[in-house]
C-alpha cells in the first residue's frame, strides 16, 4: 500500500507521519484500514467500544517487526521502531455528543493533531465525530480530510432483500458526505477570513432579516450599503451603525461613516435599479458582496427580456 500511495494519491503522496483516526477500528474493515495505513507509516488512533481488541491491534502495530524492512536509512528505521505508532481511544459512536467530544479530544491529544478521520461506524455518530474533529482541525489551523465509509447500497445501485436498515444507513452516509463538503469548506474561504472593511450591499435592509444582516455585518467590521424603499428606516439604521464604536482593531476614523443608505425598489424597472446600484457602488467605491434579501422572479424575467 505504501508504494501505491506514493505513486497515486495526492496530496497524500507521502503517508509518513500522517495521523489518522479510524472509528469502528476493533474489527472488519476498520481494523484492516488501521493495519494498512500503519504499514504505510501513518500514525493511527484506533477508536471503538471494545478496548480489549483495540489494545491487541495497537500491540500488533507497535511491534518493532511490524513495519516493512525496507527503509530510506538506518536512522529512520531506528526511529520507526522506537516510536509509538498506534494509540487506542475508547469511543462508542452511539453515545451523546459530550461523550464523543471528550473521546475526540483524547484522540487529538494522542499525537498532537489529526490529519484524517475515517468514519467507519454509525450515522449520527459519524456526524458528531466529524463535527468535533472538524472543529479541532479548524482551530488547529492544519486542515485535514474526512472520509466516510459507505456502500453501493446507499447509491441505489443494488437492492438486497432484508437489507432495509443497512441500505438506509448507507444512504444517510451518502447524503451526510455530500452535505458536509460545502459546509466544511465555508470555514476556509480566504477572502472572508477577515471581514474588516468589506463592503456589503443588502437589499430589503429596512427591517426584518435584512436589517439584522446589516447590524451583524457592521459589528464584524464591514461597511454596509443598506438598500430598500423606506428611506426613513434606512437612515435610522445607518445612524445606529455609524454611532456604534468601531470594531476592535479597526483603523478607521470615527468620522468616517460605516453605513450608507440607498433607495432601491426591487420591483422598479431596469434603469431605476441600475441607477440605484451605481449609487451603492459609489458609496464606498466598491461592493465586495451582495445579499439579495428582496424580490424573486419578476425582475429576473424582466432582465431576461431586456437581454433579448
Amino acid at each position: 500500500m505504501a508504494s501505491q500511495a506514493s505513486n497515486q494519491l495526492e496530496p497524500w503522496c507521502n503517508f509518513n507521519g500522517k495521523v489518522v483516526l479510524v472509528t469502528g477500528a476493533s474489527s472488519g474493515l476498520g481494523r484492516e484500514f488501521c493495519l494498512d495505513l500503519a504499514r504505510a507509516r501513518c500514525r493511527i488512533v484506533v477508536a471503538a467500544r471494545r478496548t480489549d481488541k483495540l489494545k491487541t491491534l495497537c500491540d500488533q502495530i507497535n511491534q518493532p517487526s511490524f513495519l516493512p524492512s525496507r527503509c530510506p536509512s538506518s536512522s529512520t528505521m531506528a526511529h520507526d521502531h522506537d516510536e509509538v505508532r498506534a494509540v487506542a481511544v475508547e469511543l462508542d459512536v452511539t453515545s451523546n455528543g459530550q461523550t464523543i467530544e471528550v473521546a475526540v479530544q483524547k484522540a487529538w491529544e494522542a499525537f498532537g493533531h489529526i490529519d484524517a478521520l475515517i468514519n467507519n461506524a454509525g450515522v449520527r455518530g459519524a456526524w458528531l465525530v466529524s463535527k468535533y474533529v472538524g472543529k479541532c482541525m479548524r482551530d488547529g489551523g492544519r486542515g485535514g480530510s474526512i472520509i466516510n465509509i459507505s456502500s453501493i447500497q446507499g447509491l441505489n445501485r443494488i437492492q438486497i432483500p432484508g437489507a432495509l436498515a443497512y441500505a438506509s444507513s448507507k444512504g444517510a452516509m451518502h447524503i451526510l458526505t455530500k452535505s458536509l463538503r460545502p459546509e466544511t469548506m465555508t470555514s476556509q474561504l480566504e477572502p472572508w477570513a477577515q471581514l474588516g472593511d468589506k463592503v456589503v450591499m443588502v437589499t430589503g435592509a429596512s427591517s426584518g432579516i435584512g436589517r439584522e444582516f446589516c447590524l451583524d455585518l457592521a459589528k464584524s467590521g464591514c461597511k454596509i450599503v443598506a438598500a430598500a424603499r423606506r428611506l426613513d428606516m434606512l437612515e435610522s439604521l445607518c445612524d445606529e451603525i455609524n454611532r456604534q464604536p468601531d470594531p476592535a482593531g479597526s483603523t478607521r476614523s470615527r468620522l468616517t461613516p460605516r453605513a450608507a443608505a440607498v433607495v432601491l425598489d426591487v420591483s422598479a424597472d431596469g434603469p431605476a435599479i441600475e441607477a440605484a446600484v451605481r449609487r451603492a457602488w459609489e458609496a464606498f467605491g466598491t461592493v465586495d458582496a451582495l445579499i439579495n434579501n428582496a424580490g424573486i422572479a419578476g425582475n429576473f424575467l424582466r432582465f431576461l427580456s431586456e437581454v433579448n
